[in-house]
């Protein structure tokens, strides 16, 4: 293996910068810094944060506003590599991450009197560039692997699936594939949904779907998806819900975790302890429907475990 080969230049600039010519570069980001934001450089933390609108995945008109919301600039673009300052129309330029960067870099090798960008600088520079791309990429990825965000709805099914037992497939809760007895099964386990929502004083299922029957309740059929790997389903065209023996714990854990982090409104533990109590009370009154069909499996230890757990984890969280 061989050894790594630093760039041969920093972000279009050569390493060599005198420093008649760090200043001239440090006046024209400054001055561009200046036009795009109304204030001088700050902290280079700070600065990236107001950077935001030039992440990956960022909606374009973040960046529009940025260039018709700067001010006028005079000082000369040309000199500059436009990977540290892009050029818009004849009077406007956006100052880039690694522009930022850079100028950071220039100040640090100021106070240093420093004509070379030695190797640490940058791996500095790099890595900030690297963090800056990277992290929201990652952070959209994280999103979508584990399903986004979850609504409470959806919190609450999966804790119905938990306390009726459906855990493995072999006790899945199945939706019938006759349209009546589908419409059926949706108005007894609805209440049990809405009783959970209700009690954490968010929206419960629609009335209108509940009365189509389970296919048409998206907070159900999508579950799998918001809860990926934890919640499974058989493929498409088939209907049947359980939770992952191997998962049920970390599905405890994560249904307090998502519960604590809710604000609109800000729980607490006992709301969240009478929220799953009301949940319980309304899953009594739809389990002989559920009887029925021979997918009832709910066992009265078991769920005062899963209350349990369920609390410790909402606790850790909201302390954590």
């Amino acid at each position: 293996m061989t050894d790594p080969v630093d760039p041969p230049d920093l972000f279009g600039l050569a390493r060599s910068i005198d420093s008649e010519e760090s200043q001239q570069i440090s006046r024209t980001l400054t001055d561009a810094w200046v036009a795009q934001y109304g204030r001088p450089p700050a902290r280079l933390d700070d600065d990236l944060v107001a950077l935001a609108p030039l992440e990956p995945g960022r909606k374009p008109g973040g960046v529009r506003d940025l260039v018709l919301g700067a001010g006028r600039l005079g000082t000369d673009r040309r000199s500059l590599p436009a990977r540290l300052l892009i050029p818009v129309g004849a009077t406007r330029a956006l100052v880039t991450p690694e522009g930022r960067i850079v100028l950071e870099v220039l100040r640090v090798m100021a106070a240093q009197q420093r004509t070379e960008v030695d190797r640490a600088l940058m791996l500095f520079a790099h890595e900030r560039a690297s963090r800056f791309y990277s992290e929201p990429q990652l952070g959209w990825v994280t999103g979508h692997a584990r399903g986004g965000d979850v609504r409470p709805t959806t919190i609450a099914f999966a804790l119905l699936l938990l306390v009726n037992g459906s855990v493995g497939e072999p006790r899945a809760l199945h939706v019938p594939t006759e349209s009546e007895d589908e419409r059926r099964l949706a108005a007894a386990v609805a209440p049990v949904i809405d009783a959970f929502a209700a009690g954490i004083g968010a929206p419960g299922l629609n009335p209108v779907e509940v009365r189509r029957g389970m296919r048409s309740l998206w907070p159900i059929t999508e579950t799998p998806s918001q809860l990926v790997g934890q919640v499974l389903r058989t493929p498409r065209g088939k209907a049947s819900f359980w939770v992952d023996e191997q998962e049920e714990d970390a599905l405890v854990q994560r249904l307090g975790a998502l519960l604590a982090a809710r604000s609109r409104p800000r729980m607490n533990r006992t709301r969240a302890d009478d929220a799953f109590a009301a949940l319980v009370r309304a899953y009594a009154d739809a389990r002989p429907a559920l009887a029925a069909r021979r997918m009832a499996f709910d066992r009265r230890d078991r769920t005062r475990r899963i209350a349990e757990r369920f609390g410790v984890a909402f606790d850790r969280a909201r302390t954590g």
